[in-house]
């Protein structure tokens, strides 16, 4: 296959991904799915790194390309993002993560700490983990990776740097 035909058919597989979403998430508010009740319980969860066109592209894999929904995309409740980390464009698995547990944007690298100079921590802050803790609420870690692997650290450890790795697993 010549480098022109594989380009061509990439381009159109991410045109039919992004189609084939777009109505995919249409067809669920249409469905009604998007009334609002008290949760009893959040399973907060993050496959890192994927996105719409990954769920599209392992749907089709698995099931063809009218084949069924896979289990993630009958959940009632899910949520898209797109962000930026504070120092850039590109976000990493640490930065992105300690947004979504302390609610502000990090550079890459730090885990739910602001570094100083010397390399400690200027917010004192708890990730949302620790405050669901300190309510009297059962939590949890559960991950594919190491459990002090920037994605998972940065709801349970306050760091400088993704690379610290020991003070993380204390």
């Amino acid at each position: 296959m010549n480098s022109k035909k594989v380009l061509s058919t990439g381009i159109a597989l991410a045109i039919s991904c992004t189609v084939a979403a777009t109505a995919a998430q249409a067809s669920f508010w249409k469905r009604g799915h998007h009334h609002a009740s008290k949760a009893r319980n959040i399973i907060f969860m993050v496959p890192d790194g994927q996105g719409l066109s990954n769920v599209v592209a392992a749907r089709v894999f698995k099931n063809g390309p009218n084949g069924a929904p896979l289990h993630q995309e009958t959940l009632d409740n899910m949520g898209y993002q797109r962000t930026h980390s504070a120092n850039s464009l590109v976000t990493d698995s640490a930065a992105a993560a300690s947004a979504w547990a302390m609610g502000e944007k990090f550079n890459n690298g730090e885990i739910s700490c602001h570094g100083d100079a010397n390399y400690s921590c200027t917010n004192e802050l708890p990730t949302i983990l620790e405050i669901a803790k300190k309510r009297g609420l059962a939590t949890g870690l559960v991950a594919t990776s190491q459990i002090s692997h920037a994605t998972p650290a940065a709801f349970g450890a306050h760091t400088y740097s993704r690379n610290c790795g020991l003070e993380i697993a204390r």
